[in-house]
């Protein structure tokens, strides 16, 4: 397989010893694991931060448990040093975690040509939204240890955050005291400015949601307000956004919160790149309340409420997800003023 080999390729060039032989991976789904790491993943349940891969969840760690003990068909050998190995289904990127036996915990992406998904454009545009970050010393993020460019597919080196994913239910006090004003002070410094609010809403939008909802008695009141929105078209505040803050992108380690991913990064209105964590969990009204209390009045000054923006980034995500419409509308409901 094309990836798996540009992975065995990329730790030959940089492995001055390489190892001759192959290593036993326990696979289920879409993760690989070294055995000589299998133990780390019998004591998921109790560990600490300290040796825990970020994104190998306890539900991954059950089901490679189960493998490692009843699965004897589910191992594989490959000439690989990582401790685990995570792919897209689709083949075209993959991950592997070196943890144990490096002085310096580490991660290498490796993302192939996709003319469909065009991941590799957006991880090389990553890297650079991330060398300016970096450079504005707001935020919290993996270091970029190194590039490659190959034939065929890009390779990204970077820093392993040692932690946890953030936890909705947990972390409330670290997202008032640490995740928003990381991101409060990434938008100053990266600058702020105005634009209609219809720029970030699809053609039409008012039309769409009459068609999506129909004659939907909950829907009423957010059409009519929608429609207000969009014909007022006031000015909302833009500034680069991560694109992708849900808690899947979000570590916690020694205290403060990590920011994972870029590779969705683009300028557009601050509020939607804050409410997609709130709608993404509608049952905890905290997130759209520290938002509400913590960064609206620094960003809504130029005539679009709070509760605009809301109503509007509510309308453009129900055009994308329309299967959504129930979570959607149970979010504005809740939320707004």
């Amino acid at each position: 397989m094309l990836i798996f080999e540009e992975l065995f390729d990329y730790e030959k060039r940089v492995n001055a010893n390489p190892k001759s032989r192959a290593n036993r991976f326990v696979n289920n789904a879409d993760w690989y694991v070294n055995e000589r790491y299998m133990k780390k993943i019998f004591a998921y349940p109790v560990l600490s931060s300290k040796n825990k891969i970020p994104g190998l969840s306890r539900t991954h760690a059950r089901g490679l448990m189960a493998q490692f003990l009843f699965g004897g068909k589910t191992r594989e050998s490959f000439p690989s040093t990582a401790d685990a190995i995570a792919i897209k289904r689709t083949h075209e990127r993959l991950r592997g975690f070196y943890v144990t036996g490096h002085p310096r915990p580490h991660t290498v992406k490796i993302v192939c040509d996709s003319p469909r998904h065009k991941l590799r454009e957006a991880t090389e545009r990553e890297v650079g939204t991330r060398q300016r970050l970096l450079a504005l010393n707001t935020i919290r993020i993996p270091k970029v240890l190194g590039t490659e460019q190959r034939e065929e597919a890009f390779v990204l080196c970077e820093e392993l955050i040692m932690g946890r994913r953030f936890n909705i239910r947990l972390d409330r006090t670290l997202h008032r005291s640490n995740l928003l004003p990381q991101l409060r002070d990434t938008y100053r410094a990266y600058g702020v400015r105005y634009a209609p609010i219809e720029t970030y809403l699809p053609p039409h939008l008012d039309q769409q949601i009459t068609e999506l909802l129909g004659e939907k008695a909950d829907g009423k009141r957010f059409k009519d307000a929608l429609h207000k929105v969009i014909e007022k078209n006031g000015q909302a505040a833009v500034s680069l956004c991560h694109g992708g803050l849900v808690a899947g992108n979000l570590a916690v380690a020694n205290g403060t919160v990590f920011f994972l991913d870029w590779k969705l990064a683009h300028e557009g209105p601050i509020a939607f790149d804050l409410l997609k964590l709130g709608v993404r969990y509608p049952r905890f009204a905290y997130i759209v309340r520290n938002i509400r209390e913590m960064m609206a009045p620094d960003f809504t000054e130029m005539g679009c409420s709070f509760d605009d923006l809301l109503t509007a980034f509510v309308g453009r995500d129900l055009i994308r997800k329309p299967a959504a419409v129930a979570r959607y509308l149970y979010f504005w409901q809740r939320h707004v003023a």
